[in-house]
């Protein structure tokens, strides 16, 4: 799913490979010298050790996500190795600027560098993505084991912990919503968090009422009823934020 951040950071790094790809469709068409690129691969360089930064602090900060551990390690030394490769091809063009190994590097380094960047920011997205998953799943798991509970203070416990995640959630949903470039989406899940909000206030009265009369049927069709669509919700949540039609990132103007 393409976000802001996504845009934001990939922006800039796609402006300066988009120069570097037009200067060398020029050079290869003119059979003209190739100028000397190394502040452009230093610059790019730069952006590139700052996102690998920022994607190791991130996965620092989640140690209880075994993929995001194994993955963007990977993600990171594919991307330092292709802004290797861009800062080899500069210095041999530098050197011979009709060098082919230079331009072949170029070329290679470019496609690493698009192909890598994105790859971070997709672990670093679904990473986000799977904590709000991660809490629709338990809430939805906790719905059912208030189906096969007996007693009512064990009804009252989960009901607890449902009221509790359905809160979490909606405050990584809000957390979300600005990070989405599709408006629909932030609208579906604008309607999710205001479902939640209502819904929540109304299980929290549901167990307070099962307290005091356990054996009412209007207290438990009225907690059905709220589960029932809080679990709708999460599912609808789920489906939202799994979403993965594409978007284009366009480069700043």
């Amino acid at each position: 799913m393409n976000t802001i951040t996504k845009k934001k950071i990939l922006s800039p790094i796609v402006e300066v490979i988009s120069e570097l790809i037009v200067l060398n469709e020029e050079v290869t068409e003119n059979n003209s010298d190739f100028p000397d690129i190394t502040n452009f691969a230093n610059a790019v360089s730069k952006q590139i050790e700052q996102v690998v930064k920022v994607g190791y602090s991130y996965m620092d900060n989640r140690k209880e996500d075994e993929k995001l551990q194994e993955n963007m390690p990977k993600g990171c030394d594919e991307v330092l190795n292709a802004s290797e490769l861009l800062i080899q091809s500069s210095e041999l063009l530098k050197e011979n600027s009709k060098s082919k190994e230079g331009r072949d590097k170029l070329v290679e380094s470019i496609q690493a560098i698009l192909s890598g960047i994105t790859k971070v920011l997709d672990i670093y997205d679904e990473a986000e993505i799977r904590k709000i998953k991660t809490i629709c799943k338990h809430i939805q798991e906790l719905i059912d084991v208030t189906n096969k509970e007996k007693s009512v203070q064990e009804s009252v416990g989960t009901l607890r912990q449902i009221s509790q995640c359905s809160m979490a959630l909606a405050t990584q949903i809000n957390n979300r919503i600005p990070e989405l470039l599709s408006q629909q989406s932030q609208l579906r899940l604008r309607i999710s968090v205001d479902t939640m909000s209502k819904i929540t206030p109304l299980l929290l009265n549901s167990y307070k009422a099962m307290l005091k009369d356990s054996n009412s049927g209007n207290v438990l069709s009225s907690k059905d009823l709220i589960c029932n669509i809080l679990q709708k919700t999460c599912k609808d949540v789920d489906i939202i934020v799994s979403d993965t039609s594409p978007e284009t990132i366009e480069s700043s103007k």
